[in-house]
């Protein structure tokens, strides 16, 4: 029983120490645990438990910034691939031209509530479903001009390539039209170079 009891203490002690350096602000706290990516390391790692700071550009341009434009191209691929999955499984692959624009006007017009930035690895990136920086810890800030963003960026994209290639794209490869509608020349991740194998690789970000 007073071993029992013991160990309880100790946990708690332990919790508070963690939640105080929280609450002080401190920006990393190093932990000993597995970084959740592909990587098997088990090296200490440095995860940030504060919010992540913002520039200028961050923090009040209408458009998303420029370094982040890859992730969030990445994040709307996925999305559009889910909402188009969804339509083609209920009504098949020819689908009405007004079938098609009512599902990816839907797509870009969502609430993109799930998406924000994180600092991983020293480096501010988008995070949410579709990403993989969705799984690293980090406190994820949303909201603010973030969703609106995603939907301007999205709807973009529609005026641009248009409805029906987009949709043609996803039918020749339905688990990868991040390649057609980033990867290709002109865009928003055919200019990072090594950087952009993270979208397919994980993060290393020690080792660029």
């Amino acid at each position: 029983m007073h071993r029992q009891t013991f160990h309880e203490m100790y946990r708690h002690m332990l919790m508070l120490i963690v939640l105080s350096h929280a609450a002080s602000g401190s920006r990393r706290v190093k932990t000993s645990s597995d970084w959740p990516s592909s990587s098997a390391s088990k090296n200490e790692h440095t995860i940030s438990l504060s919010t992540p700071e913002l520039n200028d550009e961050e923090g009040h341009s209408q458009h998303m910034p420029t370094h982040l434009r890859c992730d969030a191209c990445r994040a709307i691929a996925y999305q559009m691939q889910e909402f188009l999955q969804k339509v083609n499984n209920k009504f098949g692959n020819n689908l009405l031209e007004s079938q098609l624009v009512d599902t990816l006007d839907s797509c870009c017009s969502q609430s993109w509530e799930e998406y924000g930035v994180k600092e991983v690895g020293g480096e501010l990136r988008l995070s949410g479903p579709g990403l993989e920086t969705k799984s690293y810890f980090g406190m994820l800030m949303g909201g603010g001009k973030w969703p609106f963003r995603m939907l301007q960026m999205c709807h973009g994209y529609l005026g641009e390539i248009g409805e029906e290639d987009l949709h043609e794209a996803f039918l020749k490869d339905p688990g990868n039209l991040a390649s057609f509608l980033c990867n290709t020349p002109g865009g928003n991740c055919s200019k990072r170079g090594e950087k952009n194998k993270r979208a397919t690789t994980g993060i290393h970000d020690h080792d660029l």
